[in-house]
């Protein structure tokens, strides 16, 4: 699949981006950063050779097709689901997200999931999925319009020159999605508005299984 749909070659690192294709979660700072990332590589000698796979539809296609498909390394796919999404997060190696307006980031979780170490921006979601340094880079001082873009440089080629990051990154990632189910997330979310209801003191060390009536 990765040879054959990104036509990436064995010695290639493969930057994936998933998602639907709108400018608010941050497609221009994408789009800025894979044409400085290629403007990199004809300087540092020791960058491997990189592949740029963007998966996803929107409104916004269209821009991102017409600013990257310039360039030899860039394969945009469009849509893709069910198993063929995740083939394609599977054939990933780095996975880059800079939105800052996301809610419930379940392409950060899934992209996780697949092995991918994630290098994706400083705005509290994201710190609740991703331990920077640990599962991927939170990467700071970042603007939501498209600005200098320095720091996603210097995430992506720390992961894409030292592989022993990567994959000490790549392990804890999966490692932290175990569990992340919605039936947990649905149990959380119960047990916050028990721990709310009239008359029942707010008290965040009550366990679940200790409330009246838990079910």
């Amino acid at each position: 699949y990765r040879k054959e749909v990104f036509g990436a070659e064995p010695d290639e690192i493969v930057i994936l981006w998933v998602a639907r294709i709108v400018r608010e979660k941050g497609l221009a700072n994408f789009i800025t950063v894979i044409k400085e990332l290629n403007k990199v590589a004809k300087t540092r000698t020791d960058l491997p050779r990189f592949r740029v796979v963007v998966a996803g539809d929107g409104p916004d296609l269209g821009w991102v097709r017409t600013e990257l498909e310039v360039y030899d390394n860039v394969v945009i796919l469009g849509h893709k689901g069910g198993t063929n999404l995740a083939k394609t997060y599977a054939a990933g190696d780095i996975f880059f997200f800079p939105s800052k307006t996301e809610v419930i980031p379940n392409n950060l979780i899934e992209a996780m999931a697949s092995g991918l170490p994630v290098v994706t921006d400083d705005v509290g979601v994201n710190r609740a999925i991703v331990q920077d340094e640990i599962s991927g880079i939170i990467v700071k001082g970042t603007s939501a319009i498209e600005d200098d873009v320095t720091n996603y440089i210097t995430a992506l080629t720390r992961l894409m020159t030292d592989r022993d990051v990567a994959k000490k990154m790549s392990k804890a990632a999966i490692d932290s999605t175990v569990g992340l189910t919605w039936e947990r997330t649905f149990q959380s979310l119960l047990h916050a508005y028990d721990r709310c209801r009239p008359g029942l003191p707010y008290a965040r060390h009550i366990s679940h299984d200790n409330l009246d009536n838990p079910s």
